[in-house]
């Protein structure tokens, strides 16, 4: 079934749901419908205060959660294929690369009204809307509506219609402001339900060692389906990559200068890429000795001694590792946090 293939199943769940969910519900609200609510928010701006629903409809997103963690069992990713899997993995990471930055923005616009910074303001944005010239002015009256009764009664007398504009105005900025922030809250929460999925399906996949080792023996043989060169290469390095963390993942041990082997087997015309491929594909047709690959890629690499082939990862790969997994997740967080509060 189509809605299931590697390339839809992760759009539809993780981009087409929540960012149908949250516009769906703003155009709803903005439009006057109501809709049943898990609760409220409120939002405090001046001397107005705002409350923001939180609608049943969000509770969709949350099915998304159980595409995070489909992979929890090895025998559905074989069942899936690992030439699928391939697929939607790197659609799940481009998808990622994309929601996590609108998010993190999301996050930090929202909080920004908290802290009346002006330049992100919704309030700001939509008393310049609706009150045009007039935005000083009618500030002063709603604010003297509220806290200073003899002043207003001198605002009402010196022009009453231009008073009763101001207080009409108020309304309508309420309601833009209103849905404003509906319409952040609801990235907020459906966008955190889909980048927590999103991280979860390879916080699961990562934990599984052996892949690394199915993806490069999949990538090894698609190289050798491959009839263009350039496809033929790239397909090659993809699989000697992904034995690559296979090794950091399983004994802590990278390929050294894995960069000069790319090079000999592109630039070397001594080397032959379809011998490669087979030499490649026999090594890694085995589960009992997932080590064989890394003495073809030795023959390969033969300028190379022997006992500098592995070493130990750096220091800086394992900051960078931790940092890209720190970066994804606390986004994640912080939208959790803005639910529960």
């Amino acid at each position: 079934m189509w809605l299931f293939s590697p390339r839809i199943l992760p759009i539809v769940i993780l981009v087409i749901i929540p960012f149908t969910i949250s516009i769906l519900v703003f155009i709803l609200y903005s439009y006057g419908y109501r809709i049943p609510e898990l609760g409220s928010i409120n939002y405090t701006f001046g001397v107005s205060t705002l409350t923001v629903a939180v609608p049943d409809l969000y509770l969709v997103c949350f099915v998304t959660l159980v595409y995070g963690f489909y992979p929890i069992k090895f025998s559905y990713l074989k069942r899936r294929g690992f030439v699928d899997l391939i697929i939607e993995y790197s659609y799940v990471k481009k998808i990622l690369y994309v929601e996590i930055p609108i998010l993190f923005v999301s996050i930090l616009i929202l909080a920004a009204q908290f802290f009346s910074i002006s330049f992100f303001s919704f309030n700001n944005l939509a008393k310049n809307l609706v009150y045009g010239q007039d935005v000083r002015y009618c500030e002063q009256v709603s604010l003297s509506f509220n806290e200073d009764p003899d002043r207003f009664r001198q605002f009402n007398s010196e022009d009453p219609d231009r008073v009763r504009e101001c207080l009409s105005g108020l309304n309508s900025i309420l309601f833009l402001v209103s849905n404003i922030i509906l319409l952040f809250n609801g990235l907020i929460i459906n966008l955190g339900c889909s980048v927590a999925a999103g991280i979860i399906y390879f916080i699961l996949l990562t934990f599984r060692k052996d892949l690394r080792f199915y993806f490069a023996r999949t990538f090894i043989d698609n190289a050798s389906k491959e009839k263009e060169e350039t496809k033929k290469t790239d397909c090659i390095i993809k699989g000697i990559k992904s034995y690559d963390k296979y090794l950091r993942q399983s004994l802590d041990l990278q390929i050294n200068n894995i960069k000069e082997i790319f090079s000999k087997i592109i630039v070397d015309p001594s080397i032959d890429k379809d011998k490669v491929i087979r030499s490649l594909s026999t090594s890694l047709e085995t589960d009992n000795d997932k080590l064989k690959p890394a003495k073809c890629l030795l023959g390969i690499a033969s300028a190379q001694q022997t006992q500098k082939f592995l070493v130990d990862l750096s220091l800086w790969d394992r900051v960078k590792e931790i940092a890209i997994f720190f970066s994804t997740i606390i986004p994640v967080g912080i939208a959790i946090i803005q639910l529960l509060l």
